[in-house]
């Protein structure tokens, strides 16, 4: 799969918001709780997901919310809980590299600056991604202390 940086910056946006002490965001993996659940209880009854889930849904498809999810751990940006599993993505918090991520690319001129670079870089990678925003936003830093 293709790796959206969209879909990273949303789910980190996602769980910057939701996340509290002793509260988690969750994120159900609906294809699998389906064919785990057969016919007794569907994704799609109120109770088993998330409105923010919801909304990430309304964007990305499942497989692709999942994967970006999964590849959001494996990258270091998001820290699960221990009883975690394949159906129930449970997020404990942003990880440092996650908050510092997400502290780059949250307003959308800078974002769009970094995807367009990014673009015409060629650079698909999300440690490229990274280093574009960093350096984004060190260029505005430069800037306002230049004017």
């Amino acid at each position: 799969m293709v790796l959206n940086c969209d879909c990273i910056r949303d789910i980190l946006l996602c769980i910057e918001e939701i996340v509290e002490p002793r509260k988690f965001a969750v994120f159900i993996d609906t294809e699998l709780f389906d064919k785990t659940n057969q016919n007794t209880l569907r994704f799609t009854d109120d109770s088993v997901i998330e409105d923010y889930q919801y909304q990430l849904l309304t964007k990305y498809s499942n497989k692709e919310l999942i994967y970006h999810l999964n590849y959001c751990v494996k990258d270091k940006l998001i820290d699960l809980r221990n009883d975690s599993n394949s159906i129930a993505i449970i997020v404990e918090d942003l990880t440092p590299k996650g908050h510092q991520l997400i502290a780059n690319i949250r307003y959308d001129s800078v974002f769009e600056k970094t995807k367009r670079i990014c673009k015409d870089l060629g650079v698909k990678s999300l440690s490229s991604f990274v280093q574009v925003a960093e350096n984004v936003t060190s260029e505005l830093i430069k800037s306002h202390f230049i004017s």
